[in-house]
């Protein structure tokens, strides 16, 4: 049997929330793990994660925090 444990740091460094019409409330948060950022949207019907990206000198690298 494999056991696979991690350690990270993370920290909030954003929460917003947005009402769009009728829809449910969405809420945006934008944490900082391990030095990279990471954007989670929540609604009442679901969630999604994404890794922030930002160009520089013409690649798209991992945004930093």
């Amino acid at each position: 049997m494999f056991v696979n444990i991690g350690f990270a740091e993370v920290r909030v460094i954003e929460n917003t929330r947005m009402k769009l019409g009728a829809v449910a409330p969405k809420y945006i948060t934008v944490v900082c793990v391990d030095g990279y950022k990471f954007i989670v949207a929540r609604t009442g019907v679901g969630s999604g994660l994404v890794q922030a990206h930002e160009e520089k000198n013409g690649k798209l690298l991992p945004a930093k925090c």
